[in-house]
């Protein structure tokens, strides 16, 4: 296939799946769930869960449905692959805290308060289901059609410069460290689906980043709306360039030494798993 070939047929098949996890998502959102709603007198406080619940399943469903429309296939990546999450999840959670350890012994992030938060789990579960859409959409289809009809070092780099630059529309977000960090993470994220080959490890990975973050009692990304919900009321303290400023940690230069420390080590894993193909 020429290049011309290949960068159409991954244009076309992002597009195409992009599409049809839209048109899921804004049947369920606004079709059927209000009618269900209606129907049977649902309450404010369970429409909310209810609705979070039903967006997890029709974004991994409409994927799947994507997958096996485009590629007449079963979606393999959508199983669930316990050990994947579990060290996935981990990893995501100690990839933050290592560089609030280093905030804390330097001086830079202090905790004023403690409590025992509140909407904690629904906070996880809006965490989740956003994690879920951007890594089905950045990794699960334009990552892996990328890669699969241009190559990988494209593959890695353009949805994660794309995904960093969307986030410049969030509050407080800019500058070079939040661009650099925000980039990093989503080449980290794309190593994460590439290794396991699991949409759920990369979305667990993502969720508990940015849960961790909200019980840090930190912006995330810039956001504050979640701040007062933590059980840590907290403070940063210092230099910017430390300690992340408005934004948060993200755009920490601390957080970039860490994700990249942590894309280095991926990255070995990678390639020891190519060259096990090419030996094949």
């Amino acid at each position: 296939m020429s290049v011309l070939g290949s960068i159409w047929q991954s244009v076309y098949r992002i597009f195409l799946a992009l599409a049809i996890v839209v048109i899921a998502m804004v049947a369920i959102r606004f079709g059927v769930l209000p009618f269900v709603f209606n129907v049977f007198g649902v309450a404010d406080e369970s429409a909310g869960v209810i609705r979070h619940l039903a967006m997890i399943l029709t974004i991994s469903g409409g994927y799947g449905l994507a997958v096996w429309l485009i590629e007449r296939r079963a979606p393999g990546e959508l199983r669930f692959d316990g050990r994947a999450i579990s060290l996935s999840g981990l990893l995501g959670v100690i990839s933050l805290l290592i560089p609030l350890a280093a905030l804390w012994w330097l001086g830079c992030f202090r905790v004023t308060q403690v409590s025992v938060g509140q909407n904690l789990a629904s906070i996880a579960l809006i965490i989740l289901g956003a994690a879920l859409l951007e890594e089905v959409v950045f990794r699960a289809i334009i990552f892996r059609y990328l890669k699969q009809y241009v190559g990988l070092i494209t593959a890695l780099a353009l949805p994660s410069i794309i995904f960093s630059l969307l986030h410049f529309f969030n509050s407080n977000v800019g500058g070079w460290t939040s661009f650099i960090s925000v980039t990093l993470l989503g080449i980290l994220w794309s190593l994460i689906y590439l290794i396991t080959q699991n949409v759920w490890a990369a979305t667990l990975n993502h969720a508990a980043w940015n849960f961790t973050i909200v019980l840090s009692g930190l912006p995330l990304t810039g956001q504050e709306d979640w701040r007062g919900a933590a059980p840590l009321q907290t403070e940063a303290v210092g230099p910017t360039l430390w300690t992340g400023g408005d934004m948060g940690p993200e755009n920490s230069i601390l957080v970039i030494f860490v994700v990249g420390a942590v894309i280095v080590g991926l990255a070995f894993l990678v390639r020891r798993q190519l060259r096990k193909i090419d030996r094949l």
